[in-house]
């Protein structure tokens, strides 16, 4: 069926230039009502409880904002991509399974390089002690960066350009839109140097998600991904000296990018849709 440019009273919601500036906008007034709402409500923020909270808000709130742009859009929501199905776990799961070797890949060229160290074994990894601490954090990371993120960028973004530009362009402005988003989060990543190189990272980061969003057509691969990524960074190495974190950040992007390329290369979607 030939698709019909939806009628939109303001046309530039779903233009190119402000589809991207109304998706990082409201993925900003996500990130600052879910913060006073977790504020508002008594809980400690560094428990369990509290994080729990704190990522229910988010992820709550980004579900409304999203819906309100869809709205204003004149969009249907089905073009998020996000179906409710018996394949929505081993989706999650083998996401963030497939991260885990480009994790291992990038943690190893830079102890070889010479940038990194392994961190002392003693039977427990800072995060991941356990099992149930491994479940409990990715919990926290699906809740407060995983889904709204993946939401936002490869959901609503990517369907809204889809439908403007060809995929080579969607691949790129989703990425690049998702990077420049970091510039402003709350990374380990200190002065500009590696803010910037956080950037440049984040943007390879963005189109590896973006790439499995084309080949599965669907959003929870990325999903786990993306939450598997968040969990397992760092968790084996520690840095070297003021310029590790740069140079790691270099190794992990193209890792990322190259991981991207190959999904692409691809013939068949990884899922159904």
């Amino acid at each position: 069926m030939e698709y019909r440019e939806p009628i939109v009273k303001y046309n530039w919601i779903t233009n190119p230039v402000g589809a991207i500036f109304l998706t990082i906008t409201g993925f900003l007034v996500t990130i600052f009502l879910s913060s006073v709402f977790a504020h508002v409500i008594p809980n400690d923020l560094s428990s369990f409880p509290g994080k729990l909270t704190a990522g229910l808000c988010i992820a709550v709130i980004s579900i409304f904002i999203v819906y309100g742009l869809r709205k204003c859009g004149n969009q249907s929501l089905s073009g998020l991509h996000i179906h409710f199905s018996w394949s929505v776990l081993p989706e999650m799961i083998t996401g963030i399974m497939a991260v885990l070797p480009i994790i291992l890949l990038a943690d190893i060229t830079s102890v070889i390089l010479g940038v990194a160290e392994w961190k002392s074994w003693n039977g427990t990894f800072p995060m991941i002690t356990s099992v149930h601490s491994l479940f409990v954090t990715l919990i926290i990371i699906f809740l407060t960066q995983g889904f709204p993120e993946e939401l936002f960028f490869r959901g609503h973004l990517f369907d809204t350009l889809s439908h403007k530009a060809p995929a080579s362009m969607v691949l790129l402005l989703t990425s690049l839109a998702f990077g420049l988003l970091h510039f402003f989060s709350n990374s380990p990543a200190e002065g500009f140097t590696e803010r910037s190189m956080f950037v440049v990272y984040a943007t390879g980061f963005g189109f590896v998600l973006a790439a499995s969003r084309m080949i599965t057509q669907s959003l929870w691969f990325p999903i786990g991904f993306h939450v598997g990524s968040d969990g397992f960074s760092e968790q084996f190495i520690s840095f070297k000296g003021e310029s590790s974190i740069s140079i790691h950040l270099f190794i992990i992007t193209l890792c990322m990018v190259v991981t991207g390329i190959i999904l692409l290369s691809r013939k068949r979607p990884l899922t159904k849709p």
